[in-house]
């Protein structure tokens, strides 16, 4: 049965909004580690392992919860290692990022392999369920997509306003954005950079960590590079809002809502190349955000060791 335009356009809608959440989380978490003057580039790593790890702590526990808490432990410890190699060791940032891409990456495959082997069919997952915010659930068009979805959609917004607010107008954001431009004139200001750094750096890799347990929820299984380059969107998200979290969310709705389409089109018209359709995401989402990031300004020691 055909959809008519209006259904067509809330069931993209909806769908996209909870397909930008793995691009908004992590690039919530690289804002974070980047505005403190580091570079990180094991994004794409990180959410693998963040989805595997939710994704065995659920299906273990059979709480979504619990995988997602024990995810978030597993991405901290990840971030201290990481901050050990980029604030005190002062290692070179690029270096140690794609490292540890390749690293998280073998490591998620390998346990992925040892815990379920190979399976034609994956195993799936218990599903978070909708939740309606009353009266507002209701407003045509933008009630059932921005308020029929699953909590994490709302947390998602929640984590994006808290970390603006903390980025903008607390002293902490002040200090975080100073050790970003100048470290040393924060450090002569007396703001332990080196602690600051790595605070970001553990937060940060939590919130990717995040964002990949949230994709394993949403798909309910998992399965070799479900990543699929949204750590690489993640980070050109980061980059070309201005390090922004308020502008983030603008470039991670767009890459949902043309992931959504894509994906409704294959539907609708088997004949296409999937092929090409899986590459709209990608293409109109870097495409737009280069377009309008000429005038961004990148934090001065951004990926300097200090």
């Amino acid at each position: 049965m055909a959809l008519n335009p209006y259904e067509f356009l809330i069931l993209v809608g909806m769908a996209g909004v909870r397909l930008m959440v793995p691009i908004l989380f992590a690039a919530l978490g690289e804002i974070l580690i980047e505005r403190s003057g580091v570079m990180n580039l094991s994004i794409e790593g990180m959410m693998m392992l963040g989805a595997f790890i939710t994704y065995f702590g659920t299906d273990y526990f059979q709480s979504i919860p619990l995988g997602l808490m024990i995810a978030l432990v597993v991405g901290a410890a990840v971030g201290l290692c990481l901050a050990i190699f980029y604030v005190p060791l002062r290692a070179n940032q690029a270096a140690v990022g794609l490292s540890f891409w390749f690293l998280l990456t073998g490591i998620t495959l390998y346990l992925y392999r040892v815990t379920y082997g190979v399976l034609l069919v994956p195993k799936r997952i218990v599903s978070l369920e909708q939740v309606n915010i009353p009266v507002l659930h209701q407003i045509p068009v933008i009630g059932p997509i921005f308020f029929s979805q699953n909590l994490l959609v709302y947390v998602s917004f929640l984590f994006t306003i808290v970390l603006g607010i903390i980025l903008t107008k607390t002293t902490l954001g002040l200090k975080i954005t100073a050790t970003g431009i100048n470290p040393k004139a924060a450090q002569a200001q007396g703001i332990n950079v080196h602690r600051l750094r790595i605070l970001c750096t553990v937060v940060g890799t939590m919130l990717i960590a995040l964002g990949g347990g949230y994709l394993a929820t949403e798909l309910r299984v998992f399965s070799d590079f479900m990543i699929a380059g949204r750590g690489w969107i993640a980070i050109g998200v980061a980059i070309f809002s201005g390090w922004s979290p308020y502008k983030a969310i603008g470039g991670a709705f767009l890459f949902g809502v043309v992931d959504s389409l894509q994906l409704q089109l294959q539907v609708l018209f088997p004949g296409w190349p999937y092929q090409i359709l899986m590459m709209m995401p990608f293409i109109v989402t870097i495409g737009t955000l280069a377009l309008i990031s000429r005038k961004v300004v990148y934090p001065s020691a951004l990926g300097t060791p200090f």
